[in-house]
Protein backbone atom coordinates (compact mmCIF):
# COMPACT_ATOMS: atom_id res chain seq x y z
CA UNK A 1 0.00 0.00 0.00
CA UNK A 2 1.16 3.25 -0.66
CA UNK A 3 0.48 6.46 1.04
CA UNK A 4 0.18 9.52 -0.42
CA UNK A 5 -0.15 13.25 1.68
CA UNK A 6 -1.52 15.93 0.32
CA UNK A 7 1.03 19.00 1.10
CA UNK A 8 -1.92 21.61 1.51
CA UNK A 9 -3.59 19.50 4.10
CA UNK A 10 -0.19 19.03 5.77
CA UNK A 11 0.82 22.38 6.01
CA UNK A 12 -3.33 23.80 7.04
CA UNK A 13 -3.03 20.91 9.74
CA UNK A 14 0.26 22.59 10.96
CA UNK A 15 -0.60 25.80 10.65
CA UNK A 16 -3.99 25.73 12.31
CA UNK A 17 -2.47 24.00 15.35
CA UNK A 18 0.46 26.30 15.48
CA UNK A 19 2.93 23.45 14.89
CA UNK A 20 6.44 23.89 14.34
CA UNK A 21 8.15 21.09 12.47
CA UNK A 22 11.94 20.53 13.85
CA UNK A 23 14.09 18.21 11.50
CA UNK A 24 17.07 16.35 12.60
CA UNK A 25 18.37 14.52 9.71
CA UNK A 26 20.90 12.05 9.10
CA UNK A 27 23.70 13.77 7.34
CA UNK A 28 25.22 17.02 6.89
CA UNK A 29 24.41 19.85 4.75
CA UNK A 30 26.48 20.96 1.40
CA UNK A 31 28.45 23.70 1.27
CA UNK A 32 30.87 24.50 -1.27
CA UNK A 33 33.52 25.62 1.21
CA UNK A 34 34.04 22.03 3.20
CA UNK A 35 35.84 23.90 6.17
CA UNK A 36 32.38 25.41 7.04
CA UNK A 37 30.08 22.54 6.26
CA UNK A 38 32.46 21.15 9.09
CA UNK A 39 31.21 23.43 11.93
CA UNK A 40 27.31 24.00 10.43
CA UNK A 41 25.09 22.22 12.94
CA UNK A 42 21.59 23.99 10.84
CA UNK A 43 19.57 26.11 9.56
CA UNK A 44 16.15 27.58 9.62
CA UNK A 45 14.50 29.93 6.88
CA UNK A 46 16.76 32.84 7.64
CA UNK A 47 19.61 31.89 9.51
CA UNK A 48 22.57 29.48 9.90
CA UNK A 49 23.64 28.07 13.24
CA UNK A 50 27.44 26.80 13.73
CA UNK A 51 29.50 26.17 17.02
CA UNK A 52 29.55 30.01 17.39
CA UNK A 53 26.16 29.79 18.50
CA UNK A 54 26.79 27.93 21.43
CA UNK A 55 27.16 30.59 23.76
CA UNK A 56 24.85 33.36 22.47
CA UNK A 57 22.63 32.12 19.71
CA UNK A 58 22.92 34.60 16.66
CA UNK A 59 22.91 32.95 13.62
CA UNK A 60 24.50 33.69 10.44
CA UNK A 61 22.41 34.73 7.56
CA UNK A 62 25.53 35.21 5.36
CA UNK A 63 26.29 31.22 6.02
CA UNK A 64 22.52 30.70 5.33
CA UNK A 65 22.40 31.48 1.93
CA UNK A 66 25.12 29.01 0.82
CA UNK A 67 23.69 26.06 2.51
CA UNK A 68 22.17 24.00 -0.14
CA UNK A 69 19.22 22.30 1.36
CA UNK A 70 18.47 18.47 1.03
CA UNK A 71 14.77 18.68 -0.54
CA UNK A 72 16.02 15.52 -2.26
CA UNK A 73 16.87 13.30 1.22
CA UNK A 74 14.07 15.18 3.41
CA UNK A 75 11.33 15.89 0.06
CA UNK A 76 8.37 18.26 1.07
CA UNK A 77 10.01 18.12 4.77
CA UNK A 78 12.54 20.88 3.87
CA UNK A 79 9.55 23.48 3.05
CA UNK A 80 7.54 22.47 6.23
CA UNK A 81 9.74 22.70 8.39
CA UNK A 82 11.15 26.17 6.91
CA UNK A 83 7.47 27.60 6.65
CA UNK A 84 6.44 26.57 10.34
CA UNK A 85 9.03 28.58 11.93
CA UNK A 86 11.12 25.24 12.24
CA UNK A 87 14.48 24.26 11.58
CA UNK A 88 17.06 21.23 9.91
CA UNK A 89 19.70 20.27 11.65
CA UNK A 90 22.61 18.07 11.15
CA UNK A 91 22.01 14.95 13.52
CA UNK A 92 25.61 13.69 12.13
CA UNK A 93 27.10 15.76 15.09
CA UNK A 94 25.64 14.13 18.09
CA UNK A 95 28.19 11.17 16.66
CA UNK A 96 30.98 13.61 16.94
CA UNK A 97 33.24 14.23 19.95
CA UNK A 98 31.08 14.80 23.55
CA UNK A 99 32.28 18.74 23.18
CA UNK A 100 30.73 18.80 19.87
CA UNK A 101 28.07 16.99 20.68
CA UNK A 102 27.00 18.87 23.91
CA UNK A 103 27.76 22.23 21.81
CA UNK A 104 25.27 21.49 19.20
CA UNK A 105 22.45 19.98 21.38
CA UNK A 106 22.59 23.40 23.40
CA UNK A 107 22.19 25.04 20.11
CA UNK A 108 19.18 23.17 18.81
CA UNK A 109 17.89 23.10 21.85
CA UNK A 110 18.07 26.96 22.42
CA UNK A 111 16.78 27.37 18.85
CA UNK A 112 13.52 24.91 19.09
CA UNK A 113 12.95 26.89 22.51
CA UNK A 114 12.70 30.14 20.59
CA UNK A 115 9.98 28.73 18.88
CA UNK A 116 8.19 27.31 21.02
CA UNK A 117 4.92 29.34 22.28
CA UNK A 118 5.33 31.23 25.65
CA UNK A 119 3.38 29.53 28.45
CA UNK A 120 0.08 31.16 30.37
CA UNK A 121 0.84 29.12 33.51
CA UNK A 122 3.93 30.85 35.61
CA UNK A 123 6.95 27.99 35.81
CA UNK A 124 7.61 26.24 39.19
CA UNK A 125 10.60 24.53 40.76
CA UNK A 126 11.61 22.65 43.96
CA UNK A 127 14.54 24.78 45.85
CA UNK A 128 15.25 24.16 49.70
CA UNK A 129 12.33 22.17 50.04
CA UNK A 130 10.49 25.26 49.04
CA UNK A 131 8.69 25.83 45.55
CA UNK A 132 9.53 28.77 43.61
CA UNK A 133 7.45 30.05 41.20
CA UNK A 134 8.03 32.71 38.31
CA UNK A 135 6.29 34.21 35.26
CA UNK A 136 7.00 32.78 32.37
CA UNK A 137 7.92 35.98 30.76
CA UNK A 138 11.18 36.18 33.15
CA UNK A 139 12.23 33.36 32.13
CA UNK A 140 15.41 33.32 29.27
CA UNK A 141 14.74 30.83 26.53
CA UNK A 142 18.48 28.98 27.24
CA UNK A 143 17.92 28.28 30.97
CA UNK A 144 17.91 25.16 31.85
CA UNK A 145 17.26 25.12 35.42
CA UNK A 146 15.69 22.03 35.81
CA UNK A 147 19.18 20.42 34.84
CA UNK A 148 22.26 21.11 36.10
CA UNK A 149 25.82 20.99 34.16
CA UNK A 150 26.87 17.18 35.66
CA UNK A 151 22.58 16.34 34.52
CA UNK A 152 23.46 17.07 31.32
CA UNK A 153 26.87 15.61 30.82
CA UNK A 154 25.61 12.23 32.23
CA UNK A 155 22.58 12.94 29.17
CA UNK A 156 25.14 13.17 27.06
CA UNK A 157 27.21 10.72 27.90
CA UNK A 158 24.26 7.85 28.00
CA UNK A 159 23.25 9.27 24.48
CA UNK A 160 26.82 8.58 22.96
CA UNK A 161 27.15 5.50 24.31
CA UNK A 162 26.01 2.28 23.44
CA UNK A 163 23.56 0.34 25.31
CA UNK A 164 24.25 -2.45 27.73
CA UNK A 165 21.55 -5.52 27.53
CA UNK A 166 21.68 -7.99 30.71
CA UNK A 167 22.18 -11.38 30.13
CA UNK A 168 19.30 -13.61 31.80
CA UNK A 169 21.53 -17.12 31.07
Amino acid sequence: MILQFDYSTIYHNLMENSITLHILMDDDFSLSKKRAAKYLFGVDSMLAYTNKDYERLVGDPGLRKQVKLPKDKLGLCTSLALETNGTIWAGSKLSSDRGAARRFATVAGGRAALAAPPCAAPRCECRAAALSCRPCAARDPLELSFWNSDDIDELIDMAMDPPTLQSFS
